[in-house]
């Protein structure tokens, strides 16, 4: 058995017995319930045991020899608690979001996302399909004056040709899908080889 089983086992045992009687050992408060309520105290921030309602019972006791007996009743937490049940609510009233829910179902499905991508992805190959220095050799336009003897590449990509407004969307369609897809693809394929 693994330790939640065999805590699970005990605190079974430990809850039909307190069905039946109001303390752990006879019909009085002794050392041994005290004890118990100090176990118990730590699985108060363990979910799977306090939303459990097998163990409500034992929660309940445990709540009640605090009340009944503890002087400092109720305890001041640690802060550490503080800060443990404060997030613990707030996940439970995030829970009951309806949006949370759904994007919990589309994470879960993580289809659209997906989709998306690859749509993305055959958009951008088709639009601006990869180029290696090899397969594309720059055509260079001489200029036309004899004093300015530079030379200009037509197909650089560097240099942004708008002569119309078509070509200024494709461009920043093509920026935007570089932005937002390949380069960060590229630091993932790099994250994961490194």
């Amino acid at each position: 058995m693994i330790a939640k089983e065999k805590t699970e086992k005990i605190l079974l045992d430990v809850g039909d017995h307190l069905r039946t009687n109001d303390y752990l050992v006879g019909d009085r408060f002794s050392a041994a319930d005290l004890t118990f309520c100090s176990l118990i105290k730590p699985l108060e921030r363990v979910p799977c045991f306090i939303d459990d309602p097998r163990f409500r019972i034992i929660f309940e006791y445990h709540e009640r020899i605090r009340r009944n007996y503890d002087p400092k009743y109720p305890n001041i937490d640690n802060f550490v608690e503080k800060m443990a049940d404060k997030h613990r609510a707030q996940k439970k009233q995030n829970e009951k979001r309806f949006t949370t829910r759904l994007w919990a179902v589309v994470h879960r499905i993580n289809f659209v996302q997906r989709f998306f991508i690859w749509f993305m992805a055959m958009v951008v190959s088709t639009v601006y399909p990869p180029v290696t220095d090899d397969e594309e050799m720059p055509e260079f336009q001489r200029s036309s004056s004899q004093d300015n003897r530079k030379q200009e590449a037509l197909n650089d990509q560097r240099l942004m040709n708008n002569k119309s407004i078509w070509s200024m969307i494709k461009f920043i369609f093509k920026y935007q899908c570089h932005l937002f897809f390949t380069i960060p693809n590229q630091a993932a394929y790099l994250n994961r080889k490194s």
